[in-house]
């Protein structure tokens, strides 16, 4: 087992998502929506690893693990998801249980799993989200 999934390998509720990117070159909205995402996860200190799930060139996607240790922590996650209006939680392909853990042990932290270009992007995006929760608090 990778000593990195021994951190999250006995969690066990987690939701997650899978972002495809339309292009490689048109893939800015995809990113911004993990940026903000990765924002609300830091905010209420949940975890959030990843995996590719399509490794196809021209329309990778990703799936991002998000774990949460309590359930207040877990409906605040999904009220920010809500608000934000990008996604709608409950929508049946959006932020779902796994239907296994098997695959905690292939999951990895982000900057593992993206591109530099990518995740350059996304933690750009977390910061202005950061910042925009700050200022409206």
């Amino acid at each position: 087992m990778n000593s990195d999934a021994s951190l999250w390998i006995k969690e066990k509720d987690w939701l997650v998502e899978v972002v495809a990117m339309d292009t490689k070159e048109d893939c800015a909205e995809s990113l911004d929506y993990i940026g903000r995402l990765l924002a609300f996860a830091f905010v209420i200190n949940t975890r959030v690893v990843a995996q590719v799930c399509n490794d196809n060139q021209r329309f990778p996607a990703y799936e991002l693990w998000f774990s949460f240790t309590s359930e207040e922590n877990k409906k605040a996650f999904l009220d920010f998801v809500h608000e934000d209006g990008y996604a709608d939680p409950d929508e049946e392909t959006t932020l779902k249980s796994p239907p296994t853990l098997g695959d905690l042990p292939l999951l990895r932290p982000l900057d593992t799993v993206f591109p530099k270009a990518a995740m350059d992007h996304i933690l750009a995006v977390q910061l202005l989200t950061l910042a925009a929760l700050n200022n409206a608090a």
